[in-house]
């Protein structure tokens, strides 16, 4: 038996990408770091798996509050400009 918590955060190394959010017989919301809904997941993993894809995609390197280089700027330091 696998348990997983209510609310898990996705890294990459020190910057979060997303979370995911454990919706009980519904499954699991992958949710990005601006916290817009990826959709729900029948598992974790997939639900993980959308938000790496979801960052890779060129859609999420043009949004708003990232100025440069997707890979050197995060929300927070943007939005701290």
């Amino acid at each position: 038996m696998t348990i997983t918590s209510p609310l898990s955060y996705v890294y990459d190394g020190t910057r979060c990408l997303g979370f995911i959010l454990k919706r009980g017989k519904l499954g699991f919301e992958a949710i990005d770091r601006e916290e817009a809904s990826l959709g729900i997941f029948k598992t974790q993993t997939a639900a993980t798996n959308a938000i790496f894809s979801h960052e890779k995609s060129p859609a999420a390197k043009g949004g708003a509050n990232i100025e440069g280089p997707h890979e050197s700027s995060n929300t927070a330091s943007a939005a701290a400009q």
